[in-house]
């Protein structure tokens, strides 16, 4: 039997804070931008962000994708030819997301600055 296809949802601040739960695809990947944890570490409470950002998607954790940047999909595209979807979700980056979000919402502050310190620099 074929497997059927996900949909999948790019998110923002915006969406995730204000209209996720109004989002009824229970089924669909959501995929958190390179950009949109830049816009969440752009200040010194980026732990709080995280915090209030992720809770609403963090019980959906297994749907949670991190993607590569828009400008390094489209310089690989650009040289190699088309871009697959491991290498605009790679793993490690996936993984990476999934650690923050689980982690923004158990631990304190002061963990997540010492657990994840280069998200200060996003």
């Amino acid at each position: 039997m074929p497997s059927v296809a996900r949909s999948r949802f790019v998110l923002d601040q915006n969406f995730m804070r204000e209209r996720f739960d109004d989002f009824r695809d229970e089924t669909a990947e959501l995929i958190v931008p390179d950009v949109a944890l830049v816009e969440m570490t752009k200040t010194e409470r980026w732990p709080l962000t995280f915090r209030e950002s992720f809770a609403r998607i963090a019980s959906r954790l297994d749907q949670c994708y991190m993607s590569i940047s828009i400008q390094g999909a489209l310089t690989y595209e650009v040289q190699h030819g088309p871009v697959s979807t491991s290498q605009l979700l790679p793993a490690d980056f996936t993984h990476l997301l999934r650690e923050m979000i689980a982690a923004s919402q158990v631990d304190t502050d002061d963990e997540m600055i010492r657990d994840f310190p280069l998200a200060a620099h996003f």
